[in-house]
C-alpha cells in the first residue's frame, strides 16, 4: 500500500488568507450609520469542479498509482465537504485519512479524520463512492492507495460567530455551494466573478443585488438570485448593508485563463489545475507501469526460451511508448502551471508583501519541476529507441544459429 501526504491544495497553503476582502457597515434603527465598518469573513471561492461526479470507470488499469488518480480527481469535491462548518469538530486543524482499496469483488472507501464530524465523513464518502475501478482478477492481490490531507483551521470555510456580517456571508456561500445546477455556462470556463450587494433588517425580507461585468455570467447570477433570495437572512437590529461583495468561482478541470481576471483569483486557478493535472498524471502513471510490466514479461519469456513472438515485444514496446509519451505530457503541463504560478505570485508580492511567503515557494518549486521533465523526456527518449530498432538485439538470433 502507498500513502501520500497532501496539504489541502500546494500552494495555497503558504499563500496569504486574503484573496478577497469587502466592508460592511450598520445602521440602527433611526438609520444612523456606526461609526466603524466591519470587515467581512467567509469570502471562500467555489470550485464547480466540486459538482462533477465522475461516470463510468476511472481507467481500465487498476493499480496504486490508478487509485490515486481516482482519489485525486474528486478533491474539489472532497475540499468542499471542509467549508460547513457541522463538517469539522470546531476552528482547528483537520486531518484527514482516505483509503481506496481494490479487489476481485469490490471497491472499498475508508474515511478516517481528526477533528471531522461524522457528517464531514459522510460527506467525503459520498465524494469518493462514484469512483469506479476495473476488478481485478481472483489470482490478484487487493490494490490499495491513501492519502493524507491536511487542512489548517486557516484554510478556506465558513466559520459562524466572527460577526454578523461575516455570518450572512457565510449563509450565501454555503447556499452557493449547493447550487451546482447555476454553473452550467462556467462548462468551458476557468474563472468567473460576480459582485454581490446586500442589505439584511430586522423585519423586512433581505434586498439582494448580483452584477458582473462580464455578459457571459447573466446565467449565473439569475440562477443564483432565487437560490439567496430563498434564505432568511436577518439583522440582530437596524440594517446590515453589504456593499462589493466579491462571489468567486472557479473550475479547476478547465484551463482557461482570461487576463482580466484578478491575480488573487488566477492564482486559485492555476493551483487548481495543478490538483487536476496531479489526478491525470497519476492516472497515466498507472498507465505506464502496467505497459512497463507487460513488456518486461514478455521479454523475460524471450529470454527463457519462451514462445513469445518477436512481434509481440514489439507492439508492447510501442504501447510504453505512447504510455510514456502520455506520462511525459503531465510533467510537461505541471512545469507550465509552476512556472505561471510562481509568475502569479511575483506580481502579488510586488504589490503586497504577505505574498512574500508563497511566491518564494512558487519559485523554488520551478526548478524541481525542470528536472523532472528533463528526467522523463530522457527515460521516453531511451525508449523510443529501443522501439525503434523494432526488435531488440537480444531477442536476434545469433549467427551460428541462423547457419545450423
Amino acid at each position: 500500500m502507498k500513502t501520500r501526504f497532501l496539504n489541502w491544495t500546494g500552494m495555497l497553503l503558504v499563500a496569504p488568507m486574503v484573496l478577497s476582502a469587502s466592508c460592511a457597515s450598520q445602521k440602527t434603527a433611526q438609520g444612523t450609520p456606526s461609526i466603524s465598518r466591519q470587515k467581512v469573513e467567509n469570502l471562500v471561492h467555489f470550485d464547480v469542479a466540486s459538482c462533477q461526479k465522475p461516470s463510468g470507470l476511472v481507467s481500465e488499469i487498476t493499480n496504486e498509482e490508478s487509485i490515486f488518480g481516482g482519489i485525486l480527481s474528486v478533491q474539489p469535491a472532497i475540499l468542499e465537504c471542509f467549508v460547513p462548518p457541522q463538517n469539522r469538530q470546531g476552528n482547528q486543524n483537520t486531518h484527514v485519512k482516505l483509503s481506496t482499496s481494490v479487489s476481485s469483488q469490490t471497491t472499498l472507501h475508508t474515511v478516517q479524520g481528526e477533528n471531522l464530524s461524522p457528517s464531514g465523513v459522510a460527506c467525503i464518502e459520498a465524494a469518493l463512492a462514484p469512483l469506479q475501478f476495473q476488478q481485478l482478477p481472483p489470482e490478484e492481490t487487493e490494490r490499495v492507495a491513501s492519502i493524507v490531507i491536511n487542512y489548517p483551521a486557516n484554510s478556506p470555510q465558513v466559520t459562524f460567530g466572527i460577526s454578523e456580517v461575516s455570518d450572512v456571508v457565510g449563509h450565501v456561500r454555503l447556499a452557493i455551494g449547493k447550487a451546482c445546477h447555476c454553473f452550467a455556462s462556467m462548462k468551458n470556463v476557468g474563472i468567473a466573478e460576480v459582485s454581490m450587494a446586500l442589505t439584511v433588517s430586522t423585519r423586512q425580507p433581505a434586498k439582494i443585488s448580483l452584477t458582473s461585468n462580464n455578459p457571459n455570467n447573466n446565467a449565473i447570477i439569475a440562477c443564483l438570485m432565487p437560490e439567496i433570495s430563498k434564505l432568511k437572512l436577518q439583522a440582530s437590529r437596524g440594517e446590515l448593508v453589504l456593499e462589493r461583495v466579491p462571489l468567486q468561482f472557479i473550475n479547476s478541470t478547465v484551463k482557461d485563463f482570461p487576463a482580466e481576471a484578478r491575480l488573487e483569483l488566477q492564482f486559485l486557478h492555476a493551483d487548481g489545475l495543478r490538483t487536476q493535472n496531479a489526478s491525470i498524471h497519476a492516472l497515466r502513471s498507472g498507465e505506464r507501469v502496467q505497459a512497463s510490466t507487460i513488456y518486461n514479461q514478455l521479454l523475460s519469456k524471450h529470454k527463457a526460451r519462451l514462445s513469445t513472438a518477436p512481434k509481440d515485444l514489439n507492439i508492447s514496446c510501442e504501447t510504453l511508448m505512447k504510455a510514456d509519451e502520455a506520462w511525459v505530457a503531465t510533467i510537461e503541463e505541471k512545469f507550465e502551471l509552476d512556472k505561471r504560478i510562481a509568475d502569479i505570485a511575483a506580481r502579488l508580492r510586488s504589490v503586497d508583501s504577505r505574498w512574500e511567503a508563497a511566491a518564494n515557494a512558487a519559485s523554488n518549486t520551478v526548478p524541481e519541476s525542470r528536472n523532472n521533465l528533463v528526467e522523463a523526456q530522457k527515460t521516453l527518449a531511451f525508449n523510443k529507441n529501443a522501439c525503434a530498432k523494432k526488435t531488440p538485439s537480444i531477442l536476434q538470433p545469433s549467427k551460428r544459429r541462423r547457419e545450423k
